[in-house]
């Protein structure tokens, strides 16, 4: 009674005064945490950083995996779990040096205790921490930021006593990890924030990362070692923004403007996400299936695979179909900050194909898929090999491959019993619950007759070009560009094709419900980017 009291008598206070925002030192560790309500996702974290020296250091569910930037050294690396020991997946880091996915910018280090120049005071309030169990009196700080269509809403609380920090919310852009637009969480334990100078040891590369045998090059990372660091200070006060950009902003509000005003069949908006990225950016971001000549390594199979064989005779396909709210689709989730669209892909088709068969929805775990189906059919990381590569990126096909040869040991588990945690980890199969689900081969679709009559069996996992601007932005009506690319080298993007009508295919994609009309594209037959190019369908046992 006695805080609340408190509280609300500040609370009345600060409607005429206003308090000067905390000024945090370069030098800070804590504990806490990162939600990512659409996924739905509570990412426990642990965080060191020397800004005066460029290092940086975060340790994520509990040290299982760790993320390390040394400017100084010009190094940093990734420890994740694969399958059931830890690899290193190093990087080149600096200013002036690249790495897979490029340089890191100006300002690599994530603002985990962001500058508070240019926000505005937003009173006292009452705020229980889900970290600690208490309630604080907290001081709240507000920026609203609006450029083009994009707008942002970003509150932090600190701790009214001692200005500790409390909790960061993101309503919009993610500035810091860089995923889609989102309502974000970060909380922190503020008993755990220490200014001291971090031990120059937590910012050494651990000997894992010597061994060849356990190390190699990050191909994608939207975690600490993405360039895309950079680019996410482009508009808080205070941070360099990066002429380029800024540039970025203004060519990606032409296309959503062209889009909106010219001919084109579909709407457009900025989406939060990546409407400061430049074109190769983008397609870094979005690209999730390995480049180049392994992108037809389906063919290169270790299971007999059949193709979907159109019925002899005068079979007529129907006008339209669409699975959508029809009970068999899980509901439009995001991928948050990992490239695991093909888990999404290939757990969505299967979910629907038992679904469908059985009559009975188990929305089978991405997770899972992510954290087990390393390799090309889950023997393990393998870098030779191609295949799946946890949050890096790898096939549907892959994911089932991983399933005919490990369903009967690791069963098949459901997202309720094996969450989404956008992030590398081992693999805990075999700890949860298997749902009985099993799968029991699948067919290589392609071509518009296949693809049709695939359809009318259930959805179909395809892989398209996203790497369109155009298709960035979309947000309705029918996406049609001629540019877009339907070679299997192009596909860079796995995705759930749901439906289809005269004119458009109809699909179900993994950037969140607010992407898009709701989550969901429709792609012009006439310019398909890829949709009858490259599918798999699953089908499942008899329950």
């Amino acid at each position: 009674i006695e805080t609340m009291a408190i509280v609300a008598l500040l609370s009345l206070l600060s409607l005429s005064l206003s308090v000067a925002p905390p000024t945090y030192p370069a030098t800070y560790s804590f504990n806490g945490t990162f939600t990512i309500t659409s996924a739905p996702t509570v990412i426990p974290l642990s965080v060191a950083t020397n800004g005066n020296k460029g290092q940086q250091r975060f340790d994520s569910y509990g040290g299982i995996s760790s993320n390390i930037v040394n400017l100084a050294a010009k190094e940093g690396a990734q420890i994740v779990p694969a399958v059931n020991k830890l690899i290193c997946l190093t990087a080149a880091v600096g200013p002036t040096v690249s790495h897979g996915l490029g340089g890191l910018g100006d300002e690599p280090l994530l603002d985990f205790l962001p500058s508070l120049d240019g926000w505005a005071f937003n009173g006292t309030r009452s705020y229980s921490s889900p970290i600690t169990g208490t309630t604080y009196a907290a001081n709240a700080w507000v920026l609203n930021w609006t450029n083009y269509t994009v707008y942002s809403e970003f509150t932090f609380l600190a701790r009214s006593s001692d200005g500790a920090p409390l909790a960061l919310v993101l309503d919009g852009r993610d500035w810091l990890f860089g995923s889609h637009a989102e309502v974000y969480r970060m909380e922190y334990d503020p008993d755990s924030v220490s200014f001291d100078t971090p031990a120059e040891s937590l910012f050494d590369l651990p000997t894992l990362c010597n061994t060849s045998a356990s190390a190699a090059p990050r191909r994608h990372s939207r975690h600490l070692l993405s360039p895309l660091h950079s680019t996410l200070h482009a508009y808080l006060p205070g941070k360099s923004s990066g002429a380029k950009h800024v540039a970025a902003l203004a060519d990606n509000a032409a296309v959503v403007k062209q889009a909106n005003e010219g001919a084109a069949r579909h709407t457009a908006r900025l989406h939060l996400d990546l409407a400061y990225l430049t074109a190769e950016e983008r397609a870094r971001v979005q690209s999730r299936r390995p480049a180049g000549a392994l992108r037809r390594a389906r063919d290169a199979n270790p299971h007999p695979v059949q193709r979907v064989a159109v019925p002899d005779g005068d079979w007529t396909p129907p006008a339209t179909l669409s699975w959508r709210g029809k009970s068999v689709l899980s509901e439009v989730l995001s991928q948050g900050v990992a490239g695991t669209c093909y888990a999404f892909g290939a757990s969505e088709a299967l979910t629907a194909a038992w679904a469908i068969t059985n009559r009975e929805f188990i929305p089978v775990s991405e997770q899972s898929v992510s954290d087990c189906a390393w390799g090309v059919a889950g023997e393990g990381y393998n870098p030779a090999a191609g295949g799946n590569m946890g949050i890096d990126g790898g096939f549907a096909s892959y994911v089932y491959n991983y399933f005919l040869a490990y369903q009967d040991k690791n069963g098949v588990q459901s997202l309720y019993d094996y969450p989404y945690e956008s992030q590398d980890g081992y693999c805990r199969a075999t700890e949860r619950k298997d749902t009985g689900l099993r799968l029991k081969t699948y067919m290589n679709v392609s071509g518009v007759n296949e693809t049709i009559f695939a359809l009318t069996q259930g959805p179909v996992a395809i892989a398209i070009d996203a790497s369109l601007p155009a298709f960035s932005f979309y947000s309705g009506g029918v996406f049609e560009d001629a540019n877009c690319k339907s070679d299997p080298d192009d596909l860079d993007h796995e995705v759930l094709l749901v439906g289809y009508d005269d004119e458009s295919w109809h699909i179900q994609n993994s950037w969140s419900a607010r992407w898009g009309d709701a989550g969901f594209v429709r792609i012009s037959r006439k310019y398909d980017c890829g949709v009858t190019s490259q599918g798999t369908l699953p089908i499942v046992q008899q329950a």
